[in-house]
């Protein structure tokens, strides 16, 4: 009996030990981006039946059965997949999840099996791939056209942003015409980007304010 006192003392001890270590990494990892804090559930041990019950007679109404448990193990440990808070790193390629899912990661090659994250510190590469400097994989998804629009289907693969990219400047009179009519001697120059509409809108007020006061008497 001393012995079965001890083991299940010691079947406590470690479970309680355990509860200890993941309180203790839910905290450590407190600002790790992307962690899902857990929780641990106990189960009790196997029981010793020292009687077993007995069923009504005439004489006795019956009797439960005499059983001692001998400790506790753990039952389950569980992931929180609760939505975290978002965050503004200032960082065009940081990306978060609002919601359900995960990011996709893989080789760049696609040589090795899919991993899923919700660590979205990712970076762009000399080549322009979008990726997780810590652990050197790629960014899963699928590209827009070139219209700017997403058609999911099939595998997912590299996304790529072509960063730097620069047009050849072509001398005003040479070169084959870019321009919405082939024939059009006087088009000579295409030009593509995106306008800064900030800039657009100041100067469509400073034009109103020019145009109010030349209008007042």
């Amino acid at each position: 009996m001393a012995f079965d006192s001890l083991y299940t003392g010691i079947t406590g001890l470690n479970a309680y030990q355990s509860w200890i270590d993941l309180i203790s990494n839910n905290i450590a990892n407190v600002d790790t981006v992307g962690f899902k804090g857990q929780s641990m559930t106990f189960a009790d041990l196997f029981y010793q039946t020292q009687q077993y019950a007995s069923g009504p007679n005439t004489t006795n109404g019956g009797m439960n059965p005499q059983q001692l448990g001998v400790g506790v193990q753990i039952g389950s440990v569980d992931t929180s997949f609760a939505q975290g808070g978002l965050e503004d790193t200032g960082v065009n390629t940081n990306l978060a999840i609002n919601g359900d899912g995960f990011f996709i990661l893989n080789s760049p090659d696609g040589s090795s099996a899919p991993t899923y994250t919700r660590d979205g510190d990712f970076s762009l590469n000399a080549d322009g791939l979008l990726y997780q400097p810590s652990s050197g994989l790629a960014v899963q998804g699928w590209e827009a056209n070139a219209d700017g629009q997403v058609t999911p289907g099939g595998n997912p693969g590299n996304i790529t942003i072509p960063v730097g990219l620069q047009e050849q400047a072509t001398a005003t009179g040479s070169g084959v015409k870019v321009g919405p009519n082939a024939n059009d001697d006087v088009f000579d120059v295409a030009l593509g980007g995106n306008l800064d509409q900030t800039q657009w809108q100041q100067a469509f007020l400073n034009t109103i304010g020019a145009s109010a006061q030349n209008a007042a008497p």
